[in-house]
């Protein structure tokens, strides 16, 4: 059982640098030295790296609404965001949701801020 932890561990540390790969700017990726400072923000159960602010799309009212990203499994009209995990995070709908500030956002991938830690981090 200890060798299937470990390998799961790996698994999820493996995922995790993908997806802040697939998420960093194609020109860090291909080697501009200039520094950017993102936020990073994480799974506050599991910390796992979920996305960055290059992944919001509106954050002004509250939650933050962000792009359909791989992790999420969003296979059907709405649904739960779950991570890796299976922590709950949040909600998504392709037919759109309202936000507090009377901005639509469609289709609508939302994740309370309480459900993520925010981790300053240097690309």
């Amino acid at each position: 059982e200890l060798g299937v932890k470990q390998m799961d561990c790996e698994l999820s540390q493996a995922l995790a640098s993908a997806l802040v790969l697939e998420m960093t700017p194609l020109a860090q990726q291909q080697g501009d030295t200039a520094k950017t400072v993102v936020e990073s923000y994480s799974c506050s159960r599991c910390r796992l790296v979920l996305f960055t602010t290059a992944n919001i799309q509106h954050s002004t009212c509250g939650p933050l609404f962000l792009e359909c990203l791989p992790w999420m499994r969003a296979d059907g009209r709405e649904g739960k965001i779950v991570c890796l995990c299976g922590a709950k995070l949040g909600r998504y709908t392709w037919g759109g949701q309202t936000c507090g500030c009377g901005c639509r956002q469609k289709p609508a991938f939302c994740i309370p801020r309480d459900k993520v830690e925010i981790q300053a981090a240097d690309l």
